[in-house]
């Protein structure tokens, strides 16, 4: 795992890997899911040891719930441009 990082600002699609092994649909709205969003957050952590996973993606969702993912359960839409204003 680790193997992509994403930038803030990124446009993502996001789906919860273990979404059928919990049984979440009492939790997640069908029409809403799956989810789209923009990475805010980016929590560096001693995660690989205890879940998985070395990043913690923090994503405010277009439904405006702010929602937490690994970097497996997202797909790039669209990448955050920095726009040069200098010239």
């Amino acid at each position: 795992m680790g193997a992509r990082e994403f930038k803030i600002g990124d446009l993502v699609e996001c789906v919860y890997e273990l979404y059928d092994y919990y049984n979440l649909q009492a939790y997640i709205d069908e029409r809403d899911y799956p989810y789209y969003g923009i990475i805010i957050e980016k929590e560096h952590g001693p995660y690989p040891n205890a879940f998985g996973y070395d990043i913690l993606y923090t994503v405010m969702c277009l439904d405006g719930f702010v929602r937490y993912f690994a970097d497996w359960e997202l797909r790039l839409l669209n990448t955050a441009q920095l726009s040069d204003k200098s010239g």
